[in-house]
């Protein structure tokens, strides 16, 4: 498809600024696909012969516990009975590959990726064949784990043919360098991950042919990793860099650490190790603005460790990483799952892959002496990598609006659960800062929207990663985040969140956000806070200078209903064992499922779009603005111009240079401060 120049030029410039200082070393690699320059050299390493003295050994981290628990292997049997007939599940689907999946199929579409050389393919154009993830998730080959480990504990007769079935039509369909399972350098990390499990639990069984081809391909993915690893040092100081290091390191012990092996790990261990210190933060959250992404990154740890030789830092950081998710509340019930959502796994489980509590417990179980009897009974990651033993003692889930890090706030009141979401980074995130999820006993009342898609309908991406699938105070002017093309923003913006203050049994959350700061029609910084206690939430922002315009989108969770009263000034929302009282700010209105403009969805899992009721609201230039959800009797609210009274607790911002003071009367005065300058959080 071609674009009007003017359409190019805008997407160039939007490269550069989003790229930086990386730019003109993106745009010689982009180059060398065109002229050459990647059928030199990759072209000609797929013709290098493999050395015959490269002799891959198995990773006794990665091989089959001797004291298995019956529920495990219960489920593993279950999932791999499942894969034997064809059947795998894709991001909440079930899909029929067949005996032998057809590798370069597309799923989404039904089309086929060419088995052309990887840099031809177009994955990101509007002509592009399909969503590639679909093709690429299938290629990570977590179901050939789950088919060498019912080879271990079942039927080897069944399930042992079936998994040399799909390597031999894998190694026969993916040439080295030719196909779209050649693009993605972490695509072959998490590959080698799951092979190198493959070979730990049944290697001794494959037949020659196949353990020969486990050796080829392997030895060849050490050599591509090293040769494309400019692009991913400079274009993806991300989840990627992590991902391509590691897949370095277990190459590296797989094939002994001798000659180029060692050199693999050499250089591995250095890049994991440096971009490790970018990516997490001293409180155990990371860079990576997203719950999946989080869980992503904790199981590299988690491979990182199971292969041994970890210094200090890196044993900090899995205990630090698992321990936000413990206060966060992974451990205690569903949670929120903020930013991007791709259900990415780098270990295999037969469990919920929505869940992150195994991979949690695994990490504190390799980070003590091993696993309570209940983890490896409930998850199968503690089950197939962890020693029975003592873990470390996770963190009790937040209850009183702490920060758990990042800038998220969490209360538990009786049956409800709220956070708020003040924090922002720019890689995998969303335009949801302020937003605020609620669930009760285990039922979502406002939950986040999801992702919907990286790489279909970018207006559906762009739909799911904005502010209107969130509960934010948004300008009419301007979103809080502008996106440019699937993955980068346009702008930026910073939030704080603040000490939260008790009065009798009411927790106020509160943080202070400056996605506004460069418009030219007012709003500057917002406030907002969150009152929680157990018979409902009220919510009230204020903008630093009033917004002449605002909109504001309430979601609601799968299987409840809404409907606005005959005055339209309140909402009933009924469900199985819930019904809620919402009291919306403005005029307001109730969607489901609405595509122009886009409102009303929720995207449970990668790929997945269903229609939910959302209340939309709208008004003008407004001191502040206020909603109240509530269980039983709707909370009493009196404003005053930037003074608001809910229940009797007064409350007040106070702006100035520096940050915002929140002012609270109750039965006594409290009052709570942060600091966040233009642009800069301290």
């Amino acid at each position: 498809m071609l674009y009007p120049a003017s359409r190019r030029l805008s997407g160039l410039v939007g490269d550069v600024r989003a790229l930086g200082g990386s730019a003109p070393l993106r745009a010689a690699y982009e180059a060398s696909k065109r002229t050459g320059g990647h059928r030199l050299v990759f072209g000609s390493l797929s013709r290098r012969p493999i050395p015959a003295d490269a002799v891959l050994r198995p990773l006794a981290a990665f091989s089959s516990p001797q004291a298995l628990p019956h529920a495990a292997m219960t489920r593993t049997l279950r999932e791999a009975d499942d894969i034997v007939a064809g059947r795998v599940r894709i991001f909440g689907k079930i899909l029929n590959l067949g005996d032998v999946p057809v590798w370069h199929r597309a799923p989404d579409t039904g089309g086929a990726w060419p088995r052309d050389p990887w840099w031809t393919i177009d994955l990101r154009s509007e002509d592009r064949i399909a969503d590639v993830k679909w093709t690429w998730e299938i290629g990570r080959h977590r179901h050939l784990v789950v088919l060498a480990r019912a080879a271990a504990c079942g039927d080897a007769g069944v399930y042992l043919p079936a998994l040399e079935r799909q390597l031999e039509g894998w190694f026969a369909t993916n040439a080295p360098e030719q196909g779209v399972h050649w693009y993605s350098n972490l695509e072959l990390a998490l590959r080698t991950i799951a092979w190198l499990q493959v070979h730990a639990i049944v290697g001794d069984q494959l037949s020659p042919t196949v353990r020969e081809g486990l050796r080829h391909y392997l030895w060849h993915t050490g050599r591509h990793l090293v040769a494309d690893l400019p692009y991913t040092a400079t274009s993806m100081r991300n989840n990627h860099l992590l991902g391509d290091a590691l897949g370095l390191m277990v190459l590296g012990v797989a094939f002994g650490r001798v000659g180029p092996s060692q050199r693999w790990w050499t250089l591995g261990q250095r890049l994991f190790r440096s971009q490790l210190r970018r990516h997490m933060r001293p409180d155990g959250s990371m860079v990576e603005d997203s719950l999946s992404y989080h869980r992503f990154v904790l199981e590299m740890l988690i491979v990182r460790a199971l292969i041994g030789d970890t210094d200090a830092e890196e044993r900090t950081a899995l205990v630090n990483a698992a321990q936000f998710l413990c206060r966060y509340g992974v451990l205690e019930g569903p949670v929120p799952q903020h930013g991007d959502w791709d259900e990415g796994r780098v270990i295999a489980s037969s469990g919920d892959p929505l869940d992150s509590a195994g991979s949690v417990a695994l990490a504190l179980a390799i980070a003590g002496s091993g696993a309570s009897s209940e983890w490896r009974n409930s998850y199968d990651e503690c089950a197939w990598y962890a020693a029975p033993g003592e873990p470390v003692a996770p963190e009790p889930g937040e209850r009183n609006g702490w920060d758990v890090g990042a800038h998220i706030g969490r209360v538990q009141s009786h049956q409800l659960v709220a956070w708020l979401k003040m924090g922002s980074s720019s890689s995998h995130g969303h335009a949801d800062l302020g937003h605020v999820s609620v669930r009760a006993g285990r039922q979502w009342l406002l939950i986040d929207s999801g992702t919907g898609n990286y790489n279909a309908d970018i207006d559906e991406r762009n739909y799911f990663r904005g502010g209107s699938a969130h509960n934010v105070l948004r300008s009419a002017t301007r979103d809080q985040l502008v996106p440019h093309r699937a993955f980068r923003w346009q702008n930026t913006a910073d939030g704080v969140l603040g000490v939260p203050i008790t009065i009798g049994d009411t927790v106020i959350m509160w943080g202070v956000h400056d996605a506004y700061r460069d418009l030219t029609t007012g709003a500057g910084r917002v406030a907002r806070a969150v009152l929680v206690n157990p018979a409902g939430v009220v919510v009230v922002d204020w903008p630093e200078a009033r917004m002449p315009t605002w909109n504001l989108a309430l979601t609601f969770g799968p299987g409840l209903d809404v409907e606005q009263s005959p005055q339209g000034a309140s909402f009933t929302v009924t469900g199985e064992g819930v019904r809620l009282a919402v009291v919306p700010a403005g005029s307001s209105d109730v969607v489901r499922g609405v595509s122009e403009p886009r409102a009303g969805w929720w995207s449970e899992t990668y790929g997945s779009v269903a229609p939910v009721d959302s209340v939309l609201m709208r008004g003008n230039d407004s001191d502040h603005v206020c909603w109240a959800l509530s269980l039983a009797e709707p909370a009493k609210v009196v404003s005053n111009g930037d003074r608001v009274q809910v229940d009797g607790i007064d409350l007040e911002i106070r702006w100035d240079s520096e940050g915002a003071e929140l002012v609270v009367q109750g039965v006594e005065p409290h009052s709570s401060r942060l600091t966040l300058k233009s642009g800069r959080r301290r």
